[in-house]
Formats: structure tokens, sequence, C-alpha cells
């Protein structure tokens, strides 16, 4: 009797919890919504692997090491408003944890020999120079091991078993990581996942906790996922009550923002019930997308129904779409991000990549894995910035990631590469442009082909208008286009072509009046006559098409 009736008491309070916390989640205070409100122009989610987390970074001085992260946040005209911490080594903490072992990487270690704590001192000094620091959870992350970062040659081999996964089974899907990824439509990962949040939230005054439902797919079964979304759902509830109970506790507010898929269809593919979400008051902040860069943002707004949450595309410029990797040049970006502001976003998102000036690293010791324009992050965040800038608007690529089983960071729907007919029956493609350009910019649609020989005559329509061909380039190198080999599965800055000579790739650019781009979906037709001998079985492959204005 007694175990039936603590059985029905836990039941009872299980209900009672859940209930409550939609109840609460929507009563939200005017100090939380004004939080909300904030300006959060360019919302940073900041992977010190490329960076401080190596050697030179974690372990030197503190106060240098801070400089170095916000010097070139805090530059005149910056628009970086939020940064979001996103250190994820799956099972160890790089903080202060009794739930999590200590990460042993020699220069946090160091740190906390000198009783140095790198999160309440990146919260200290944001806060000082009116930063929101945000914290970021990976809903799944891939065991990287205590020093793969620290010395990557070295220690990136992965194979440091993670203890609770090896205890619990029963808890994970298997999937393509080896280790298997958490299944949130099992309690008891729920709550697991729930009690490492909580952790930090009592500990630190992060300004909110960013919840990334794109590291990695699938955190559900796959093929079931929107049937058991309501699962998710609870998680969101759970994690709200307890950051709404944090504030209470502490003052002021904590908000709660999510990472997902760039479409709202992509969404329920893998199981985030949005919708439901917004209606219950659950999610502050929307991040969209990571890879690609097509976001329709008035879906999303529609999605919301109203509900008081921030929309912020986003682009990940490190494993960005396939062809475009690694490629951080301001006229991209113009392009890319004017795209969603035009839009009415409410702000853009940016993910990984360095945040300090080179000749800082340098001082430290430090080895950054890529190069950025310093210039983004007082650009990208606001049309008035970008204006009359060179820009380009490129259509998006299939491929280049190849750690999901999902629709988040697939870009499986993206319409190129494409084959054209040899029987001149054109492919029709859409680019999408939201910026109102102005009579008077010079337009240019760039097309690089491969397989395509002289004697090719390509045509092209653009909203049912014949454009005229004004150049060709038979001899046309692109470092991040691998034919005549295939692509790599997944692409990164560093997956450059190694042999530029073996490239086989034609640029052509026709010139485009203004007056027939329209705001929205741009139909673009392309067909080739093949005039002359070539080769059996290789057609004509569009591998990009870009409308470049200047």
């Amino acid at each position: 009797m007694k175990r039936t009736l603590t059985h029905f008491t836990a039941l009872l309070l299980a209900s009672f919890t859940t209930l409550h916390a939609a109840d609460a989640a929507t009563q939200l205070t005017p100090a939380h919504q004004a939080a909300v409100d904030h300006q959060r122009r360019i919302f940073f989610q900041y992977d010190p692997a490329a960076d401080i987390q190596r050697k030179g970074g974690f372990g030197a001085d503190m106060d240098a090491v801070m400089s170095y992260v916000f010097d070139a946040a805090c530059q005149p005209g910056s628009q970086l408003d939020a940064i979001c911490i996103d250190v994820s080594n799956e099972g160890v903490a790089h903080y202060r944890s009794k739930i999590l072992p200590a990460i042993q990487h020699p220069g946090l270690m160091k740190w906390r020999d000198q009783g140095l704590d790198y999160f309440d001192e990146l919260i200290k000094q944001g806060h000082k120079r009116d930063k929101e620091i945000w914290w970021g959870l990976r809903m799944n992350e891939v065991e990287r091991g205590d020093l793969a970062v620290y010395d990557i040659k070295a220690f990136a081999n992965m194979k440091e078993r993670n203890p609770v996964k090896a205890a619990h089974p029963e808890w994970l899907l298997r999937s393509w990581w080896w280790q298997g990824f958490w299944n949130y439509a099992v309690k008891e990962v729920r709550d697991y996942r729930l009690s490492i949040i909580r952790e930090v939230a009592e500990q630190y005054d992060f300004d909110g906790v960013h919840l990334d439902f794109l590291r990695h797919t699938p955190f559900l079964p796959p093929g079931k996922q929107w049937e058991n979304r309501e699962h998710l759902t609870r998680f969101m509830r759970d994690v709200r009550l307890m950051l709404q109970s944090q504030a209470a506790k502490r003052g002021r507010p904590f908000m709660l923002a999510a990472r997902v898929p760039d479409s709202v269809e992509g969404c329920h593919t893998d199981g985030l019930d949005i919708e439901t979400w917004a209606r219950e008051g659950l999610v502050d902040v929307l991040i969209l997308g990571t890879r690609t860069i097509k976001v329709d943002v008035d879906s999303f707004r529609k999605a919301m129904a109203g509900a008081h949450v921030k929309l912020m595309p986003s682009f990940d410029c490190f494993h960005a779409t396939d062809g475009y990797h690694g490629d951080q040049s301001l006229d991209l970006v113009c392009g890319v991000f004017g795209n969603y502001l035009h839009q009415g976003a409410d702000g853009v998102g940016t993910f990984n990549g360095i945040i300090g000036f080179p000749e800082q690293a340098k001082k430290l010791g430090l080895t950054q894995t890529d190069t950025r324009d310093i210039q983004v992050f007082s650009t990208i965040g606001s049309l008035t910035t970008m204006s009359g800038k060179a820009r380009y608007y490129p259509i998006d690529r299939r491929g280049g990631y190849a750690h999901n089983e999902g629709h988040g960071s697939s870009n499986n729907d993206a319409p190129l590469p494409i084959e054209l007919r040899n029987d001149q029956a054109p492919s029709t493609l859409t680019l999408p442009i939201w910026e109102p350009v102005k009579s008077g910019t010079a337009a240019r649609l760039r097309l690089v082909l491969f397989q395509h020989i002289e004697s090719d005559e390509i045509t092209v329509q653009l909203n049912g208008t014949a454009l005229k061909q004004d150049l060709v380039d038979a001899q046309w190198k692109d470092p991040r286009l691998f034919s005549p080999d295939l692509q790599p599965a997944t692409v990164t800055p560093g997956a450059l072509v190694k042999n530029p000579a073996a490239q086989k790739l034609t640029r052509l650019e026709f010139l485009v009046p203004t007056e027939i781009l329209k705001r929205g979906d741009n139909r673009i037709n392309i067909s080739v006559n093949r005039k002359g001998p070539f080769p059996p079985s290789k057609s004509v492959k569009v591998e990009k098409v870009e409308l470049h204005l200047k």
C-alpha cells in the first residue's frame, strides 16, 4: 500500500509540475518582457575551440584573455550585443560542477588552482561593457575529450567513453555517433539534462540559456520525431519553470533561447513544436538555421501567432553552406544578413569563428582557426551600415555536413548543384532577394559551371526576361568547388582544393536590368544548347548561382 501511495503521489506531483510549468511560463513579468526587448542586433554563438580553448588561451593572463574576447566586440560602431558561450565537450564541465567531472584542460586547471573561473570573469567583463552573456547547451554533442581542442593533432581521436552513456544505454539513440545520442523521449534523459542547466543557472549570473537543437540531430527517435514532440515540449516547460524560479531568487529575468532548423517544416521534421512553445510562452528568442543562406522569416512570424518571441536568422561561417565554407568576406555576409533584415528579422545570429583581433592572438600565442573581417561585427546588424556596400546573393547548395540524422543543418532541400538537360529544356531555380534594389545599381548574375565546353550556348531568363551574356571565363578557379572530384562529406574552412590546375570550371556573367528584380522570390530559367560534340553522359552542371550588386 505504501508503494502504491508513493507511486500515486509521484504521478500527482509530476502532473502538477507539468501543468504549473505551462501556466507559470505564460506569466512573464514586465521586467522579463523588457529584457527580451533589449537591443540584440547580433547574437554571436561563440565556440572558443576556434581560439582561446587552444594553447595560449585558457590559462594565460586572465585580463589579456578578456581583452582579446571583448576589444573587437566593443570597437566603435560594434553591433555585437549578445555573446553566447558555447563550450560543449560532452560529458565534462568547463565550469564548477558536482554533476560532471571537471575537464582536464591544462589551462583551466591552472586557473582553477589560482581561484579563477572563466565564466565568472566573462560575465563580469561582459556586463561591464553592456553585453548580454548567455550560456549555451548543445542538445546532443560528440565526446571530443579533455584535450582534443588543446592539442588537436595529439588528442583528436574522440575515443574517451562517456560514463553516463556507458551506464545507461537505454537512454540513447543509436545513430551516426558511436557513443549514441541522448533520447529526449526518455524522462530520465530530460531530468539529467535539466539538472545540468539548473546547476549552471544557480551558480552563474548569465542573462539567458541557449538550447542548441542543431547540434546534433537526432534527439528523438528517427522517423518518429513529430509524434514524440510532446517530450521536447515538456522539457522546454521544465527549463522555463526552473529559469523563472531562479529569476525570482536573483531578482532579475533569466531568458531562454533556442536554435532551431531553418524552416517551420524543418522544425516539425525534427520534432520541435515551436507553435506550442510560442503559445505557452516557453521561449524568448529563436535563432533560425545555421548553415543555410535561406530563411523565410515571415513563415516563422506566422507560426509565432503574435507571441513575444524575437526571431534572429543565423549563418554559420565555419560549417557554412557547401561551396562557401570558411568564406567570411564582407560582400557575402552583407547579402546573407541583408536578406534576413529586409524580411523584418529582429536581429541576426552568427555561429563559430574567432572573436578577437589577430594581433592580440599573436601576443597570447593563440592559433586562430580562421580569419574574419572585423568589420562584420559593425556591419551585419543593421541595414543602414550595409547600405551601399557591395553584396551578393547566392543560392544554397546541398550537402557539406554529414553530422546529422534529421533536417537541421543538412541543407538536403537546397537546389544546387543541378545538371542541365541536353534537350534545351530549361531548369528552374528560385533566388530570394528581399532588398528593394534601387534603380542604377550595377547588377550581374554569375553562374559557375562544370563540364561546360566552348561550343555550349547557355541561355538565362530572369523573371521571364532574357539576360545578355557579358563575360566568359573558361579558366575559372574556385577553391571551395572540388569538381571533377566529389565534394567532402563535411566542409570546414580547411577543406580547399589542393590542385587548382585540375579544375575545369567556367564562369559566366550576365547583365541584369534592376527593374526586372522582384522583392522576394526571383525565378531563373537556365538552358543549354549543345551545338558541337560533347563528352557522352557528361551534362553541364550548374555549381553556383549568385546575384552580385554594387
